[in-house]
């Protein structure tokens, strides 16, 4: 029976202490609160007393006193994870049965969206809007189209900020495109502090708007060649010159009043998160151009987009450094803050910035956070000449230290960073990011970040990609990963994997594409989900919570996803029959629901599960747009989810979609099945999308706020937004007759009383849609010819074991040999505890070895050696030992060769002996060639005694086979005093060609090293990947 242990009002209970909360200290005046909240008001829970006789009600209602305590959300927030991670610890300890309850989703208070002045200014606007549409549906010349398509886009067209102002009169034809009647054109809006940058905004006017538009496309009226930047003055004054062309009434009070009016009055007929992304104060990122081609079935570019972030450079020529630095207790952030400001004044002066930053550390040992240290330790790497990601000078220095210093401090305190795992270095990363302030900015430290992670990953932390994190954006562009995948994509992903044969292999691939289109999934969540997470019966769901193997990125990120109305039911029935197979071939639930049935807690590598699916959807998508990556499936569910939502309080969004728009979600069953869900009502109540839709999208992903969603994930907002401005003008253009719109859209009179236009004359939108569609051909974007669909490759192509890098195998050895356990580093890094333990007893057996009975108590980490050229060796060893094995047939001479360099009596030297039978003489020879050793580098010692006349067959052979790879022949007599001589012996002496040395030297750092981390890495991957590949 689990002890408990009483615990007090101050501190976390020591009984729970395996589940103690990370934020502690940056929190302590509110932790000092709950903690005497805690023993006042619900003792039983707080001391851990067994049973203490608390109901599921009980506990909400408890929850929900202690919440009431404070009024800001984020506190809310935070209180609901301690009381969660305190009732989940007693329900783990078994000390009760109740457990924590499913993820709450509250509303931020939100503050009165209008004030008396803004109804005076919607006053104003309505006597615009009505003359405005008294003139656009009167005769219109020619001259005035310009001026009517500028007001019409303020009024009608959603443009409501100032950058979307500058946009529309520097927009250019060539953007614009036309599908079936809608209109889409690429706003170019300035970037504040920049006179050249700009970002591309794709526009989705409303029907009114893209008629003018057509009309002054089609008449030549929209001026070429606008000069920008645009000043404030300038914008203003073409407007007024609008509406006095119009013959329309003053606007006195300013730009910045009208654009307030016409906010106020969109908001009244859309969501406001609609008018929010319009007038640019929520941020979301629409599809590039050449997705929204791929996903809607038109004609594609000529050219393949590039990669949307460069890779991680293959050449690892760094020189770790300790992460694990001792410091005291209780430091103040001030005390970090203090030594930060101090590295940037250092910085300043150019000369000497190193040996200053050594003095820094040197003056602060004992007085530095661990990501302090780690911060100044990579801008000394970033100063080295050697540098593998290119030198920069103290100036550059000094900018990246400040742009990561201050929020990386903040948000990571006095964490261990060898303790970090990749969930946690992910959390970490992506709160300091939500910290910046400008979307610039943020793209500026996201790549400093990626640098820093770099430098990171060399010193024994996990690696990650920085661009599956929430929030990333890339320099440059400025522009987030977004890309779709469209239901006849994933059947396509569907059909090719049903008819593969290896039947366990396909159905954990299907079924980890399927979790993170239809679910939302993260990778690391899909690859950690344990089977007892999946509840089965007539609501199934699924838990997305903390475990032992891996932590959650926020509290947040605990979930209970509802599975009935996301996935359909023949997909639901394939996850629930694997659940079943699985607890049968394990004998319980315990497990993960991704593993070999032999090893039910050791997490399947990404090369076995998420990389296969992105492969199969780089197939599909023919990397189109941007390469594919797994979190896109993320952004596919995030978007249809939401659209969803939507649609369900408005049907007409999709009552004219384009041919994008196709999901599962989207159908009318699907509909009525989230509303009962999510939403349930009476059907007598009318409802209007709001804010609930966009708050429940952020806790089905898992997001701390709905801007993270809205920044990262959703692309659709652009049409979702055209479409309700359609909706919103349609209703204001129900008294327009015939006359009036064929006058509006220029055409003779008689026209609207003929063919389609008299059909649609009682519809304003349906019938300028028409005149969209029928005089704005030259800018329909044209459908890809429909042709026979390319092949996939088969899963067995798919999945293949791939090798880890040696830079990992360092991580590994580095962090075991500071104290981290095989099965901790497995769970990981995903790389079983026998291949580590492996290369951990090749390196200890190489260089911790005293004797043969005793190891040496100390020996030095495994590091990259110091000096450039040894650096240059090392690493040229290391790439050759990985493409040599990445070849089956090379893998019996690279294990030879390894077997022999870890075995050899001096692993400080270039030498290697073969006994007196010449063991595996030709293999060893063949595996150093392969390691990147030249023929001419070798020479090959026969030792012989005097009194052999001939040498025996093994040594002829051996040094025929050593001439052939053009290796010298030297003989040296064999003379021992104490020992007998039986017979002669082979020795291989590697030189090292790169420096001049003195003839006895042997201590050739850089070819040495590289040599026995290579044999270590093979002793590595031969007990992971290479003996059961074979077999």
């Amino acid at each position: 029976m689990t002890e408990v242990v009483e615990a007090s009002s101050v501190g976390w209970p020591v009984w729970a202490s395996a589940a103690t909360p990370q934020d502690i200290q940056k929190r302590k005046p509110l932790f000092d609160f709950f903690c005497h909240w805690m023993a006042k008001n619900v003792p039983s829970l707080w001391s851990g007393q067994p049973e203490p006789g608390y109901t599921q009600e009980i506990l909400e209602r408890q929850l929900s006193n202690l919440l009431g305590t404070e009024s800001e959300l984020t506190t809310h927030r935070v209180l609901a994870n301690w009381w969660d991670l305190l009732v989940a610890e007693g329900h783990r300890l078994k000390l009760w049965r109740v457990r924590p309850g499913s993820q709450r989703v509250r509303l931020a208070p939100e503050r009165p969206a209008f004030v008396r002045r803004d109804f005076q200014l919607l006053a104003r606007l309505r006597l615009l809007e009505e003359a405005f549409l008294d003139r656009v549906s009167g005769a219109l010349e020619s001259t005035n189209l310009y001026d009517a398509f500028l007001l019409s886009a303020i009024l009608n067209g959603g443009v409501l900020s100032f950058e979307r102002v500058v946009g529309l009169l520097t927009l250019r034809a060539d953007t614009v495109q036309v599908m079936n009647g809608t209109l889409w054109a690429t706003l170019a809006l300035p970037v504040a502090g920049s006179a050249k940058a700009s970002r591309s905004v794709r526009w989705c006017p409303d029907v009114l708007t893209s008629t003018l538009l057509i009309r002054c496309l089609n008449e030549g009226c929209v001026p070429s060649g606008v000069s920008t930047p645009l000043e404030r003055k300038e914008v203003w004054a073409r407007l007024q010159a609008a509406s006095e062309h119009l013959q329309l009434c003053p606007w006195d009070d300013g730009l910045n009043d009208l654009l307030r009016a016409a906010r106020v009055s969109t908001a009244l007929n859309v969501p406001g998160f609609v008018a929010a992304f319009l007038a640019d104060d929520l941020e979301s990122h629409s599809l590039p151009e050449a997705v929204i081609r791929r996903i809607g079935g038109w004609e594609l570019p000529a050219a393949k987009a590039t990669s949307d972030d460069a890779q991680r450079p293959a050449g690892d020529t760094s020189v770790p450094i300790r992460l694990d630095v001792s410091f005291q207790p209780d430091l103040p952030r001030k005390s970090q803050m203090l030594v930060a400001r101090n590295v940037c004044k250092l910085l300043g002066n150019k000369r000497g910035a190193i040996e200053r930053l050594k003095e820094v550390l040197k003056e602060n040992e004992g007085g530095l956070w661990p990501i302090t240290h780690a911060l100044i330790s990579w801008t000394m790497w970033r100063l080295e000449p050697g540098c593998p990601s290119g030198v920069i000078k103290a100036s550059s220095a000094e900018t990246y230290f400040r742009t990561l210093a201050l929020h990386l401090i903040y948000e990571a305190e006095d964490l261990d960073l060898l303790d970090l795992e990749v969930d946690d270095f992910e959390t970490l990363y992506e709160r300091a990011a939500e910290r910046v302030d400008t979307e610039a900015r943020r793209a500026y430290f996201w790549g400093r970040l990626r640098d820093f992670h770099d430098f990171m990953f060399r010193c024994g932390a996990p690696d990650i990609d920085l661009r599956e994190l929430d929030g990333w954006v890339s320099a440059g562009a400025i522009k987030v990963s977004a890309n779709l995948v469209t239901e006849n994509e994933f059947r396509r992903f569907k059909e090719s994997l049903n008819a593969e044969t290896d039947r366990d292999a396909e159905t954990m691939v299907f079924l980890a594409g399927m979790l993170a289109y239809r679910t939302g999934l993260r990778r690391r969540e899909t690859q950690m989900l344990r089977i007892q997470d999946i509840h089965p019966g007539s609501e199934p769901f699924l838990l997305i919570r903390p475990s032992r193997l891996a932590s959650l990125k926020t509290n947040s990120s605990k979930r209970r996803i509802p599975l009935r109305p996301l996935v359909p039911s023949d997909e639901l029935d394939a996850l629930m029959a694997f659940r079943a197979r699985r607890i049968d071939q394990i004998g319980c639930e315990a497990g993960l629901l991704f593993a070999d049935p032999s090893a039910p807690w050791t997490p399947l590598p990404y090369g076995r599960l998420i990389d296969p699916v992105t492969a199969l959807f780089a197939e599909i998508t023919e990397q189109v747009g941007l390469p594919f990556r797994f979190h896109h499936l993320r952004h596919s569910f995030a978007n249809w989810i939401f659209s969803a939502f939507l649609a369900m309080d408005e049907p007409e969004l999709l009552a004219r979609r384009l041919p994008f728009l196709d999901s599962h979600l989207l159908s009318d069953d699907r509909l009525r099945l989230l509303r009962e869900c999510f939403f349930p009502q009476s059907v007598e109540i009318e409802s209007f999308p709001d804010r609930r839709y966009l708050y429940q999208v952020a806790a089905l992903m898992g997001h701390l706020s709905p801007t993270t969603t809205c920044q990262s994930y959703l692309h659709l907002l652009d049409w979702l937004s055209g479409r309700y401005l359609d909706l919103a003008l349609d209703h204001r253009l129900q008294l327009i007759g015939a006359p009036q719109l064929g006058r509006l859209c220029g055409l003779s009179g008689s026209m609207p009383y003929k063919g389609r236009y008299r059909d649609l004359a009682s519809s304003p939108t349906e019938f300028m849609r028409h005149y969209v569609a029928a005089h704005g051909r030259a800018y329909e974007v044209k459908t890809a010819p429909v042709g026979e669909s390319a092949k996939l490759p088969c899963l067995r192509d798919l999945i293949k074991p791939s090798l880890p890098s040696p830079a990992v195998m360092v991580t590994l050895l580095r962090r075991h040999f500071s104290g981290v356990t095989f099965e901790k580093l497995e769970q990981t890094f995903s790389v079983p505890a026998v291949a580590i333990e492996a290369a951990a007893k090749a390196y200890r057996h190489m260089y911790a070895k005293q004797s043969v009975q005793t190891p040496k108590l100390h020996f030095k980490l495994p590091r990259p050696p110091r000096t450039r050229n040894d650096q240059g060796e090392y690493f040229r060893i290391l790439g050759q030992a990985v493409d040599a094995a990445a070849k089956p047939r090379n893998r019996p001479a690279l294990i030879a060769v390894a077997e022999a360099l870890i075995q050899r009596t001096g692993p400080r030297t270039g030498q290697i002996y073969f006994g007196t039978k010449g063991r595996d003489v030709e293999s060893i020879l063949t595996g150093l060639v392969l390691l990147g050793i030249d023929g001419a580098e070798m020479t090959l010692v026969v030792r012989r005694p005097a009194e052999l006349a001939d040498s025996p067959d093994y040594i002829v052979s051996a040094t025929e086979f050593a001439k052939s790879l053009g290796a010298s022949i030297k003989v040296e007599r064999l003379a021992w005093k104490t020992r007998e001589m039986k017979g002669g012996l082979l020795r291989l002496d590697v030189k090292d060609t790169s420096r001049v040395v003195e003839e006895k030297a042997q201590h050739w750092e850089g070819r040495v090293r590289g040599l026995n981390h290579a044999a270590a890495w093979i002793r590595m991957v031969e007990k992971w990947i290479f003996s059961p590949f074979e077999s």
